[in-house]
């Protein structure tokens, strides 16, 4: 017979505590101010949770662990003792969590979990992923550093989407400036993140170069003579070696899935169940790994639907550019698709978004939203 678990507070909080980030973490996760302001004047012993099996305990007591209070598990029979300090064996420590391995057709699940999230409020969704872009074109504008910093604040914009994505779950809305909660809840840990998913991207790039130096045609010497024709190197060396270009490609896809796996669950991982960013870096490779059967076949699922979506809009711009004579008629028409795939394009954009919390939400976490 398989033992059963009790999960209990011990009255204390940790040194990292702060009591406003744990009355929003806590009502966004599990109830309202009011339950967590009940909770927080406990200060002995006390039942939270019972009959959990050993992994949903455990990943209770983490989770509450994070949230800054001192928790701690014992079997159902075991009698509790306020005058007993939990062991450190059976207090949570504050870096990995449960990672579940998941079928491979999950990965269907979470595409369609974030389909249903989007339509769900398709209006917030749209300017949501408007204004992150404008907001990013901003940026990324500012001269000589811009695109360098746009990386860093993009993964503090995600988290904050993150928290809308767990509002949803959690029976709320997404609403537009869950964009900007990033900035006030683990900031510090989601720039740190982006600077960290910056370097690897810069690693990435690196190393292809490098390699592509010596399996491709090119004259390294007239390349350092003559920076600016970098570009024309580049393409007659594709033209006189394309096996050596295509093998170069695979290289480069292999190697830039590393920093995607590291970004994938991380902003999640930091701003709802408060990771520092190191660990939620590893946590995400680890679950990546992990889970690389739904990952790749969340990725194949989207790219279909991208193409059953966008397919039908390509095909009607080019049949009005061969049927229709008159210029003005034709740019009109042109107009209203631009605008129709903008639209299209930016809900795409917020359904691949959605599925970064939905494939995090069925790995780390296993409940169903209540939206």
């Amino acid at each position: 017979m398989e033992k059963k678990y009790k999960v209990i507070y011990t009255g204390e909080k940790t040194k990292e505590f702060s009591e406003a980030v744990f009355i929003e973490r806590f009502t966004t996760k599990y109830g309202t101010p009011e339950k967590a302001q009940k909770l927080l004047q406990i200060s002995i012993p006390t039942l939270l949770k019972k009959d959990l099996s050993e992994e949903k305990a455990t990943e209770y007591q983490i989770d509450m662990q994070r949230m800054g209070l001192v928790i701690y598990i014992e079997e159902n029979d075991a009698e509790i003792n306020i005058y007993q300090t939990p062991s450190a064996a059976l207090i949570a420590k504050g870096g990995s969590t449960v990672i579940y391995s998941v079928p491979a057709g999950n990965g269907i699940d979470w595409l369609k979990n974030a389909l249903k999230m989007v339509l769900k409020s398709p209006f917030i969704w749209f300017f949501i992923m408007i204004f992150y872009t404008l907001l990013l074109s901003g940026i990324s504008s500012i001269p000589y550093i811009g695109d360098l910093v746009s990386t860093p604040f993009a993964i503090v914009f995600m988290g904050g989407i993150m928290l809308g994505c767990q509002a949803y779950y959690t029976g709320d809305k997404i609403e537009i400036r869950h964009l900007f909660a990033g900035f006030d809840h683990s900031f510090k840990q989601l720039l740190l993140l982006g600077i960290f998913y910056l370097i690897l991207l810069i690693i990435v790039v690196v190393l292809v170069f490098a390699l592509s130096l010596f399996i491709l045609p090119i004259d390294i010497p007239a390349l350092l003579a003559e920076p600016d024709l970098f570009m024309e190197f580049y393409s007659e060396a594709f033209l006189s070696a394309k096996l050596q270009f295509i093998i170069l490609f695979l290289v480069f896809l292999g190697l830039a899935f590393l920093p995607y796996a590291g970004i994938w669950f991380a902003p999640a991982l930091i701003i709802i169940d408060g990771q520092d960013a190191n660990t939620a870096l590893t946590e995400s490779f680890k679950a990546c790994f992990k889970n690389i059967a739904p990952m790749m076949l969340l990725g194949l699922a989207f790219f279909i639907l991208l193409i059953v979506i966008l397919t039908p809009v390509i095909s009607i711009v080019y049949i009005l550019g061969i049927n229709f004579n008159n210029a003005t008629d034709f740019i009109g028409v042109l107009i209203g698709l631009s605008l129709y795939m903008m639209i299209t394009l930016a809900l795409l954009s917020a359904v691949y978004t959605a599925s970064s919390y939905t494939s995090y939400h069925d790995i780390f976490h296993h409940t169903e939203p209540t939206s």
